[in-house]
Parts: C-alpha cells; sequence; structure tokens
C-alpha cells in the first residue's frame, strides 16, 4: 500500500443525511442530469445553515466535464467520476433540505429553494401533517 492509501483511511466518509456520498456516486447517471453540482466536501455539522452553493457543469462531449467562472476568470476540467461525487453530494443535499426545511429560517429557506429546487418547493411533510390534523 502507498502512503497516500494509508492517509485515506483516516479521512472520515463524507456523510449527508445519513448518507455516504462516495457510495451515492456509483449509482449517480449522468446521461439523466449531471448539473449543477456540489463542489467541495459537505461538513454535516455546519448543516442545515451553512448552505453550500451549487454551480453549473458543461459536458466538453469529451467524457470530461467543465466548471466556468467568471469572477476571476477561470476554469475547471472535471473527469466522470469527479462529477458523479459532486452531483451525488448536491442531490443528498436536496433530500437533506428537503426533509429539514422547517429548521431555517424565512431567508434560509428561500435561498434553499432557489439554489436547490428552481424556485419552488411543495412541502409533502406539512401536507400530509395538516391532512391528518383535519381528519384527526
Amino acid at each position: 500500500m502507498s502512503l497516500l492509501d494509508e492517509l485515506k483511511k483516516f479521512i472520515p466518509d463524507e456523510i449527508i443525511g445519513g448518507s455516504n456520498v462516495a457510495e451515492t456516486a456509483e449509482i449517480v447517471m449522468l446521461d439523466i442530469a449531471y448539473s449543477p453540482v456540489v463542489e467541495n466536501v459537505v461538513n454535516e455539522e455546519l448543516l442545515p445553515f451553512n448552505i453550500p452553493i451549487p454551480v453549473k457543469v458543461l459536458d466538453r462531449g469529451d467524457g470530461r466535464y467543465e466548471i466556468r467562472r467568471t469572477n476571476p476568470p477561470d476554469f475547471r476540467i472535471l473527469s466522470e467520476a469527479e462529477i458523479k461525487r459532486m452531483r451525488a453530494r448536491f442531490l443528498l443535499l436536496k433530500a437533506y433540505y428537503a426533509d429539514n426545511m422547517d429548521m431555517l429560517s424565512y431567508p434560509d429557506r428561500q435561498t434553499v429553494i432557489s439554489l436547490y429546487f428552481n424556485g419552488s418547493f411543495l412541502d409533502i411533510k406539512k401536507m400530509f401533517s395538516q391532512k391528518g390534523d383535519e381528519n384527526g
């Protein structure tokens, strides 16, 4: 084993909402959707109040993907495996926020809805709890 492999043993798995990001990345299908993604590792202890900002990804057509930035002008070319992991991170965060929306303040809730739910969010948990109260 290399030194890098030995050091990786000491790095904990990235977990979001009880799910392992690396394991989820294995089942991500980029032909369905590859963008947006969350680039950086998420510290679950800072959730839900530290809201990671998703970024858009472009398919280069050569099996690699690109993230472009405008301020300052820059770009990053990524492999399919890297994008799968970043996309898994985005999807797990979306599910996490859907389950924990009631924990957020109104401004944070609006930020999450705009970043992760394309501007509209239907709180299914709240709908079912209200329906149960009416019939109960």
